[in-house]
């Protein structure tokens, strides 16, 4: 004979300790373990309220930005990445992945009304290019050129010194790689991969894109930003995506245009797809 009601079994809690129904002792002892274990969690700081409290101090550490004399972009320089329709800066949660490892990939948004801090902050790194010898006769062997490729790494204080960098990626839509909101082309974090890490600048207004080819990247600048490997350009609009952080914007790699004046022969890219390297400065000023 079963020491517990067919209430118990069934999963039934309608029933207090104090009425002793069926095995009433064992239902104290498993109330006061919970409590037990609730209270070790709780000192040790293993409580997963704690945990998102101490991983969001974390990932919002302020960041002051440094300001180049010559107002150019350079290799390395801390910046934030703040697109010209949500007006928020490109950021990450480092816990909030979309595929386990060894293909580890993690979801960035951008966040309006912040602050430069480890999330938002990011540098870039050049790849080999033709041009080189010549930049570096003139002295810009450090500097962004538009057309350049280059590689956009993470804050590197933001993982920690004992991770692999992570740099911002993007890959073709198939059925189980997309945007989660609009199931557009995917753009997230990743500690892998070569030609899709790969990113160049272009000249925001399109008339003078040619010519602008090779110039070096202002900071402070409205530029667009282009995956090398698909030929899309990093976009976000207010399409809400929720994480840790509460409500942000969710980012995806495709060419959206605006509207075509009537003198205009090329088309414009629209604001979805306008980024400003911020430096130096507060988002609000």
């Amino acid at each position: 004979m079963s020491a517990f009601t067919t209430q118990q079994l069934s999963g039934q809690k309608g029933y207090r300790q104090r009425t002793f129904i069926g095995n009433w002792s064992e239902d104290m002892q498993y109330q006061e373990d919970e409590m037990r274990d609730y209270l070790r969690k709780r000192d040790g700081g293993n409580l997963l309220s704690q945990q998102i409290k101490k991983k969001i101090a974390h990932h919002k550490i302020p960041v002051e930005l440094p300001s180049a004399g010559d107002g150019l972009l350079h290799v390395g320089q801390l910046v934030a990445l703040q697109n010209g329709d949500t007006e928020g800066l490109l950021s990450v949660d480092l816990d909030d992945v979309l595929t386990q490892p060894p293909y580890k990939k993690i979801s960035v948004s951008t966040r309006p009304q912040a602050e430069p801090c480890l999330r938002n902050t990011w540098l870039f790194e050049k790849l080999p290019h033709p041009d080189d010898e010549y930049w570096a006769e003139k002295g810009e062997e450090d500097v962004i050129h538009y057309g350049q490729k280059v590689r956009v790494r993470l804050n590197p204080e933001l993982a920690g010194p004992d991770q692999k960098p992570y740099y911002l990626t993007s890959e073709r839509v198939t059925p189980s790689c997309h945007s989660r909101v609009t199931q557009q082309q995917e753009v997230a974090l990743a500690n892998y991969g070569t030609a899709a890490l790969a990113w160049t600048f272009l000249y925001a207004n399109p008339e003078f894109r040619f010519e602008m080819e090779g110039q070096p990247v202002k900071t402070n600048a409205v530029t667009v930003f282009t995956h090398c490997q698909t030929g899309q350009f990093l976009a976000s609009h207010k399409k809400p995506l929720l994480n840790d952080f509460g409500g942000e914007y969710e980012i995806f790699a495709k060419k959206l245009y605006g509207v075509q004046g009537k003198n205009n022969e090329v088309r414009p890219e629209a604001p979805f797809n306008h980024w400003v390297m911020v430096t130096g400065l507060h988002v609000n000023e």
